[in-house]
């Protein structure tokens, strides 16, 4: 059915739209001076080639309101003509679209496409700076959809069509696909994986009269159609679209992300860089690089970091799921690459996790002032804890299960800021207070 759909579109896009005063249909050139002539392949109508004044068996009223018009105006000539199309149905309900609380719990609630990580028809951002294996992750998850191989452990609940958009190393891609089939003795079937490398038009567009969606999306949706394609990588933003703005278009291009979702139900994946690392500000690093709404739109953001602070080549990596719209984040697993055959995979870094989980039951062991540090030394900069602010209480509810008295855990971290093992930043966020620096205050 979505095959036929977009065969239909694209036969509609080979016919350009020919004027016939005698057969005039108004709705047919509604479009005149918008964006959508370059994506059908024809040039806009001229003036001189729509004289509508000329056109016998037009209404007065029609000729003025087809009447091309340029700059903003032009712009607004669809709104106005819905508006006068509203205004005249009678029966029109204002409130149509409103939802009841009846609605409301009707909704069905998202259903998992990766458990515990990724839900399906919506989206995800996924974080991390150089060397922390963000293309192994989101490969790992695309194979596996395609498959119904297990990701590190994590079921999938639904196997389809993933279409993966590089804007570098695709060279390579082949060969971490060989790794991966290698390690699960499964093979991908050809037409699960569809990848498109370095296209244009992912950045929005900016005109004179507004900002508008670049072509790479309308391309996108009918390679959706066409595929009923279940999951979208884009991988990364920055190759991807080098003349965007990261700041000015992130609430912009996650908007694009989420209409499709909403359109196709498919989950759409968008992989960025994180922000630069400053000292005065810890925690820095693990948030994505330009505006905020990377992280504060989308439906889920996954984090990855490197567990070592050493020199080691392979070193173990935290993916931690920081946000999730509908339902309990928090979740944290580590992995690191392992050789097979040309390439590499992730794996589960088994050892590391068994090791952390004997920590942190010996933590929960601990009394107040070691579980508040615990947790500012594991995430710098996340929580802060003031007489208004409960971050912090949030955060040991996640780790440990419990949390304490608001009035104790005040005290606790003044105590803490006072013996300098926590330090409170500029921001009113924590962390912890430098081994040697401590010392040295000593």
């Amino acid at each position: 059915m979505a095959l036929d759909r977009g065969k239909a579109r694209a036969a509609r896009a080979a016919t350009p739209p020919v004027f016939d005063p005698e057969n005039y249909d108004p709705e047919l050139f509604s479009d005149i001076g918008m964006p959508t002539h370059k994506a059908l392949g024809y040039e806009p109508l001229t003036e001189a080639d729509l004289d509508l004044s000329a056109a016998e068996g037009i209404p007065a009223s029609e000729r003025d309101r087809k009447q091309p018009k340029s700059g903003k105006a032009q712009a607004a000539v669809r709104p106005n003509e819905m508006d006068a199309e509203a205004k005249e149905e009678p029966d029109s309900d204002p409130m149509a679209d409103w939802l009841t609380l009846s609605d409301l719990r009707r909704l069905p609630p998202p259903k998992p496409l990766i458990e515990g990580w990724l839900d399906q028809g919506t989206t995800a951002v996924v974080t991390g700076a150089t060397g922390t294996n963000k293309t192994f992750t989101v490969l790992g998850w695309a194979l596996s959809v395609a498959t119904g191989v297990k990701w590190l452990g994590h079921k999938v609940s639904k196997t389809g069509t993933v279409l993966f958009v590089l804007g570098e190393g695709a060279y390579g891609l082949a060969s971490r696909i060989e790794a991966w089939e290698e390690e699960h003795g499964v093979r991908v079937p050809e037409d699960r994986l569809r990848v498109l490398k370095h296209p244009k038009g992912v950045a929005p567009v900016r005109r004179k009269d507004g900002v508008m969606e670049g072509p790479f999306w309308w391309g996108l949706d009918d390679a959706i159609e066409a595929t009923d394609a279940v999951l979208v990588v884009l991988d990364t933003f920055s190759s991807l679209a080098p003349e965007a703005d990261e700041t000015k278009d992130a609430a912009l291009v996650v908007s694009y992300m989420s209409k499709r979702a909403e359109e196709h139900g498919a989950t759409l994946i968008l992989v960025h860089h994180t922000g630069w690392v400053d000292k005065r500000n810890p925690g820095t690093e693990k948030r994505a690089r330009g505006g905020s709404q990377f992280e504060a739109n989308p439906d889920t953001v996954i984090n990855l970091s490197v567990d070592s602070s050493g020199d080691e080549p392979n070193p173990p990596v935290a993916i931690w799921r920081k946000k999730n719209k509908e339902g309990p984040a928090g979740l944290t697993i580590h992995a690191r690459r392992k050789e097979v055959g040309k390439s590499c995979v992730l794996v589960r870094d088994t050892p590391l996790e068994q090791l952390l989980d004997k920590a942190e039951m010996q933590a929960k062991e601990c009394d107040l002032g070691d579980r508040i540090l615990t947790v500012v030394r594991d995430h710098p900069g996340m929580y802060s804890k003031s007489g208004k602010t409960n971050s912090l209480l949030i955060g040991l509810k996640d780790r440990f299960g419990k949390a304490g008295k608001n009035k104790s855990i005040i005290e606790e971290v003044d105590r803490l800021i006072a013996a300098r093992q926590v330090i409170r930043n500029s921001d009113g966020t924590l962390s912890a207070y430098p081994v040697d620096r401590g010392k040295k205050g000593r």
